[in-house]
């Protein structure tokens, strides 16, 4: 069912090289005897032993491979990481995007004054095993993640992904950007924390791996464009819950053609900028919290750097970004949000790292 429509075509047809290349494989054997210990307290996909990844029936394996890209921001993507030069856009949607939430989608001018490293491809599970010992991503009800190295890794809270960025941060020599306290569970069974503090002033001013925040996710993903789709304007007669959408139909992987499951990453054609699968696939945590009021009327300037008092209090949400493999087309756009709490986790509920550039 692959359409790819005219404008967005031409993004097609260079080498893979020139967009520094496909997500690394890792062994996923690392830390059996804590995935054994602890598998009881969560019921844990991975087998006892944990010598391999666990495999479902469905999986996808006919997705090809990763598809090469012809933005000129490739030569900026560099071992499977791309380079966001400092810039102002518009976030938000137009008041006359078909399916918008007008109380949280208003459009403003946002200017982002650090350029910043954001992974070319939703983090893996191959990235996950390189600081984690077990991996969470699984199977539930109507929705499941694919289990390959190169699959999305899934079933992660918002806190196990602080905690990620931490390690790897520390991994090569660099600050961490969190402090998480009171935490319970451990890392890829489900942790939660009763609160979290920054390091620096804000995310913006920490040199380690941390989460994009909602401004930096929407200008990456946007890539210059302004329509709901990089690769051009929503359906504006989607008759059902999960109809087809050419424009994302040719980018993503949504409700209508998953099969619900994600998929491995990079199969579909990147965004101008050279960034596979921000649109649909695994939702993607970002740093900020999510209270559905939108942005204001005033020009921000990078905003959603800090940790808001209260986050942790009550029922708060945070954001997740571009939709998922279960995700109608409208929650796909490039505005879209999704609030969801910061403990929760599901399968196909992912993330990409930032790192403000040094």
């Amino acid at each position: 069912m692959a359409r790819t429509n005219e404008a967005f075509s031409v993004l097609v047809g260079c080498a893979l090289l020139a967009c520094g290349g496909a997500p690394s494989e890792v062994s996923a054997d690392a830390g059996a005897d804590d995935a054994a210990d602890a598998a009881e307290d969560r019921g844990a996909p991975t087998d006892a032993a944990g010598d391999s990844l666990p495999t479902y029936d469905g999986t996808p394996a006919d997705d090809g491979p990763v598809r090469p890209c012809t933005a000129p921001a490739a030569k900026a993507c560099v071992g499977g990481w791309c380079r966001i030069e400092a810039g102002t856009f518009l976030l938000g949607s137009d008041p006359d995007e078909r399916f918008r939430n007008p109380n949280s989608e208003n459009r403003v001018s946002v200017t982002l004054t650090r350029a910043f490293l954001l992974q070319q491809f939703e983090a893996t599970q191959a990235d996950w095993l390189a600081h984690v010992p077990v991996n969470p991503s699984g199977d539930e009800g109507s929705v499941g993640d694919c289990i390959a190295a190169d699959c999305p890794v899934g079933n992660v809270t918002w806190f196990e992904v602080l905690e990620f960025a931490n390690r790897k941060s520390a991994a090569e020599g660099l600050p961490k950007c969190f402090e998480l306290h009171d935490c319970t569970k451990e890392v890829g069974y489900g942790m939660a924390c009763k609160s979290v503090s920054l390091t620096a002033a804000d995310v913006y001013a920490c040199s380690g791996y941390r989460l994009p925040t909602q401004a930096e996710w929407e200008y990456a993903a946007r890539a210059g464009t302004l329509t709901a789709f990089y690769s051009g304007p929503i359906t504006p007669h989607l008759t059902t819950y999960c109809a087809d959408d050419a424009a994302l139909e040719s980018v993503g992987w949504y409700c209508f053609n998953s099969g619900a499951r994600t998929h491995r990453v990079g199969r579909k054609p990147p965004n101008p900028w050279c960034l596979y699968d921000v649109l649909g696939n695994a939702a993607e945590w970002v740093h900020d919290p999510y209270d559905g009021l939108g942005y204001g009327t005033a020009a921000l300037t990078d905003p959603f750097g800090t940790i808001p008092p209260g986050i942790f209090t009550g029922k708060k949400n945070n954001h997740l970004r571009g939709g998922n493999a279960v995700s109608p087309a409208a929650m796909c756009r490039a505005s879209a949000h999704m609030g969801t709490p910061n403990f929760f986790r599901a399968p196909s509920y992912g993330f990409r790292l930032a790192r403000t550039a040094p």
